[in-house]
């Protein structure tokens, strides 16, 4: 049995992350400003303020906010992967999330020409082989919205820890 989760991961120099959630439509389970202090209790702790904004969302049904205006529900704090997908294969579903993206294809050129980096973030979890395709389709929506894929190959036990 395979799994994966997948997310939306922005760092830009100076964005609000606001902007990024409502520009989007989507509510991230870990944001920070940049300039804004940092929390405590991490390895960075007491040393300052972050240099740029931080935001990462989930994608899939859980992480779009609802068109009418609803607001998608938050993760508990610290709590980085929603509960890991399996009813699409990956390609499949990342195509199908891509296609919410290209409406936003102005704004992705936008973050990209003020330094920002923008990446979908897969954490793939197996116990058995697995082989991911990713179509020309796919990495050409990537592409034409400037946006890098990361994808982590992990133990399905690891996943669930």
């Amino acid at each position: 049995m395979s799994s994966y989760t997948a997310f939306l991961r922005v760092r830009h120099p100076s964005i609000d992350p606001a902007e990024l959630s409502s520009t989007l439509g989507l509510a991230p389970v870990h944001a920070w400003a940049a300039g804004s202090a940092r929390a405590s209790g991490g390895a960075a702790a007491g040393r300052g303020s972050h240099p740029d904004t931080y935001w990462l969302a989930p994608l899939g049904d859980a992480g779009w906010q609802k068109s009418q205006g609803g607001v998608a529900a938050a993760a508990e704090p610290g709590k980085f992967f929603w509960p890991p997908l399996q009813a699409l294969p990956l390609e499949s579903f990342l195509l199908s999330q891509l296609r919410l993206l290209v409406p936003h294809k102005a704004f992705f050129a936008r973050l990209k020409a003020e330094g920002a980096s923008c990446e979908v973030s897969v954490a793939l979890g197996t116990d058995e082989r697995w082989e991911v395709d990713l179509p020309p389709s796919l990495l050409r929506a990537l592409a034409d919205l400037n946006i890098g894929i990361t994808i982590e190959v992990s133990a399905e036990a690891e996943l669930e820890a």
